[in-house]
């Protein structure tokens, strides 16, 4: 039920995209997003589509998991295309039994899955690629001068970071007590409905609370370590742009320039 590549899966290596800086690969995600919603045609994507798999292979990502982590996602967005081509109203363009598409709604429809697709597919590259605390450290730096106006930035670097860790940890957890419920005897794959919806909301108790119970041993831990918020934190690896930083940021820009104009 849960093989694959999840999202927030970090995973060492020392490819060209772990050697990234973290602000690089989160600029070239926002390149990314903004380059979806501004393409002016709908072939484009496949660019940006082509951009996204050449990452992921330089990220030494596991195709096969990739998109079977994002079976479901995919499956949701096609229905959502459905759902925009059936309700947008037009010219009706394709029918389908008794409903009749428009072509707005399939254009809309396509534009929706590509752009939610793109941004799902380019957050797992970053994940993959580049550690929490990294993620957290890029993400504080790149947000600096909002201090400016009062945003607290170091506390929410801090939230983001224990969120990406507990993902994991979480799936984990998840895991854990879905196998002990199957060592029971509980079936979650068969019988009838409302017993498999029975069956998986027995799974929330034991989880919820493995979790709390991991919350407050971190906050402890954090305590005891001496940290308070607002103090000033140094940090183990400093984090500096390469040649290989700046020529994404390059590759990046142009894929932005080119959604406006191609």
């Amino acid at each position: 039920m849960l093989s694959g590549l999840g999202l927030g899966t970090y995973k060492a290596g020392d490819s060209i995209a772990h050697r990234l800086d973290g602000r690089t690969k989160i600029i070239a995600l926002f390149c990314v997003m903004v380059a979806s919603f501004g393409a002016l045609h709908l072939y484009y994507f496949g660019v940006i589509v082509a951009a996204l798999i050449l990452s992921s292979v330089v990220a030494r990502v596991d195709q096969r998991a990739m998109f079977r982590s994002m079976a479901i996602v995919l499956v949701l967005l096609a229905i959502s295309t459905f759902v925009y081509a059936l309700l947008i109203p037009g010219k009706p363009e394709v029918r389908v039994g008794p409903f009749s598409l428009s072509h707005d709604g399939i254009q809309l429809g396509v534009r929706i899955f590509f752009q939610s697709g793109a941004l799902i597919y380019g957050a797992q590259i970053l994940t993959f690629s580049t550690a929490p605390l990294a993620i957290a450290t890029a993400l504080q730096r790149l947000c600096r001068p909002l201090k400016a106006f009062r945003v607290p930035v170091d506390e929410l670097a801090m939230l983001i970071t224990l969120a990406l860790t507990f993902l994991p940890l979480i799936r984990e957890q998840v895991r854990t007590v879905i196998d002990a419920q199957l060592a029971r005897g509980t079936d979650l794959r068969h019988g009838p409905i409302e017993t498999r919806f029975r069956a998986i909301l027995s799974l929330y108790n034991p989880i919820i609370t493995a979790n709390l119970r991991r919350a407050g041993e971190l906050a402890t831990a954090m305590e005891a370590r001496g940290y308070r918020v607002g103090s000033p934190r140094s940090h183990l690896r400093e984090q500096s742009f390469s040649t290989t930083d700046y020529v994404v940021f390059l590759l990046s820009a142009l894929l932005v320039a080119a959604a406006f104009v191609v």
